[in-house]
């Protein structure tokens, strides 16, 4: 039987069919996503439902994928079908399935919402040519997450520094739980290739 959705309307003693293209198209649609959903993109749902929980999140499909971003901070996270990208404005780190540690991505992702941050902006006078951002992992312990630069500045100008620390997002204690669950799901399951799923004790 087809899985079409159909209406009947009674013309004139006769019946015709209409199909309702806008639930087919719907229903179709939403069958295709679940049977290609990769495993980065399954790790991506996890978190957007786990960020949801705590704090407000802005979701966009795009061409290529999916871009997430949270309201009230610099932090940004993408999924395409065989990548997922950690992002803190125009810092950006990139996981790919093939040569990347997923369970690094998403501690980095968790630390730099629940972690505070050094920012250390560079001028040229009056202009920024480049933005250093680093993780307080303990106490005077910083990790460096990425450095943005420009080639468009008076390199003959004197450089001056000014540095800023932002407080912790969000509570790591609200998420510890929720962030477990992302890792057991990442220890069980491994992609054989881009759209399958396998079942693994390996940390992917």
């Amino acid at each position: 039987m087809s899985s079409t959705f159909l209406n009947f309307v009674s013309v004139s003693g006769t019946k015709k069919r209409f199909e309702s293209r806008s639930r087919h198209k719907h229903r179709s649609l939403c069958t295709r996503r679940l049977k290609t959903m990769t495993y980065y993109q399954e790790i991506f749902k996890e978190i957007k439902d786990l960020l949801s929980k705590h704090v407000s999140v802005n979701v966009d499909n795009l061409d290529y994928g999916t871009h997430l971003t949270i309201d009230g901070t610099e932090v940004w996270l993408e999924s395409e079908p065989d990548e997922l990208t950690i992002g803190y404005g125009l810092s950006h780190v990139h996981y790919d399935s093939k040569h990347d540690n997923l369970r690094e991505g998403i501690e980095r992702l968790f630390n730099l919402l629940t972690k505070r941050k050094r920012i250390t902006t560079y001028f040229k006078g009056d202009k920024i040519f480049k933005e250093r951002t680093e993780i307080e992992l303990q106490k005077d312990k910083f990790e460096h997450f990425g450095t943005t630069t420009t080639w468009l500045f008076p390199f003959w100008r004197r450089t001056t520094k000014n540095i800023q620390f932002q407080d912790p997002f969000l509570d790591f204690n609200k998420v510890e739980n929720g962030i477990e669950e992302i890792y057991k799901l990442i220890r069980a399951k491994r992609p054989v290739h881009n759209n399958v799923f396998a079942s693994s004790g390996v940390d992917a």
